[in-house]
């Protein structure tokens, strides 16, 4: 897939920008980046890593060297050894949140190339997803009942969606990313994020399906247009009393579809809020000294 291929190259890319951004604040030669700092003896036979190390600094892959650009992580290899001599603490920051981009930005992105990958074997799901944002519901309803719905409109909610989609399941979308990829580097990096999308972040989405059940508030909404859509049509001159009852209908469908959306608008809200203060209030733990 296109949009996974090009988020890897520039993913490699910041990789390379970030290790050559340290490597000259710190004032570090390649071999003092390319050693084991806790086994001097290695320091004096390392010229193969200092190569690949530049490599790797310059964005030169070569694929029987270093077809992924970094080697996989193993303990006290090239890639171990940048982490530690570069303080990157591990060497999933080292790939996804190393100071050239956030792990945020990267996260967020990848949320929504999967989301487009899913949606070409997994359609069914990822549509039902979308449908949890009642926006795009009432569009989507408003669409499959009316033969002049607005094409920019309809674009627009259901990019809404996506983003509602991405408000709502972040954090574990991001849990299940650092467990599957925090030890695996860039190695095989585009079919990984493949497999991820497959076996991780499906299920999720699959499971919030299955406990928010978008599909029955839908399926609510596109009755109540149907309804209208049936009083509207009447094959006759409705009378009076049928022409008040049609009106109510019709005042009280779409006015109780906009109180469904304003209701979830003012509950995500809140729920965002809560989250902010939580994040401002938070301290850091400082463990008691005995």
């Amino acid at each position: 897939m296109e949009d996974i291929h090009n988020f890897c190259d520039s993913l490699l890319k910041n990789i390379s920008n970030s290790i050559r951004e340290r490597k000259n604040k710190t004032n570090k030669k390649l071999a003092d980046i390319a050693y084991n700092i806790k086994d001097q003896s290695t320091k004096d036979d390392i010229t193969g890593d200092t190569q690949m190390l530049s490599n790797i600094i310059n964005y030169h892959i070569i694929k029987g060297k270093n077809p992924y650009l970094l080697p996989k992580p193993q303990k006290n290899n090239l890639t171990h050894n940048i982490v530690v001599n570069l303080n990157y603490g591990s060497s999933y920051n080292l790939v996804w949140n190393n100071g050239t981009v956030i792990l945020f930005d990267n996260i967020e992105k990848i949320f929504y190339i999967g989301l487009d990958y899913l949606s070409q074997k997994n359609q069914k799901t990822i549509r039902t997803a979308l449908l949890s944002d009642l926006h795009f519901a009432k569009t989507e309803a408003y669409k499959q009942t009316h033969s002049n719905y607005n094409e920019y409109e309809y674009k627009n909610t259901k990019e809404h969606a996506k983003n509602y989609l991405y408000e709502t399941l972040w954090l574990e979308f991001g849990r299940a990313h650092k467990n599957y990829f925090q030890d695996l580097g860039t190695f095989k990096i585009e079919q990984n994020l493949e497999k991820f999308f497959e076996t991780k972040f499906l299920p999720i989405l699959e499971e919030f399906n299955r406990f928010n059940n978008p599909m029955g508030t839908f399926n609510l909404i596109i009755g109540i247009y149907k309804s209208i859509n049936y009083k509207k049509t009447l094959d006759r001159t409705p009378l009076i009393e049928e022409k008040k009852t049609n009106d109510m209908l019709i005042k009280n469908g779409k006015g109780f579809i906009d109180a469904l959306i304003e209701n979830q608008d003012n509950f995500d809200n809140f729920i965002a809020n809560k989250y902010k203060r939580l994040e401002n209030d938070a301290k850091p733990y400082i463990p008691k000294k005995n």
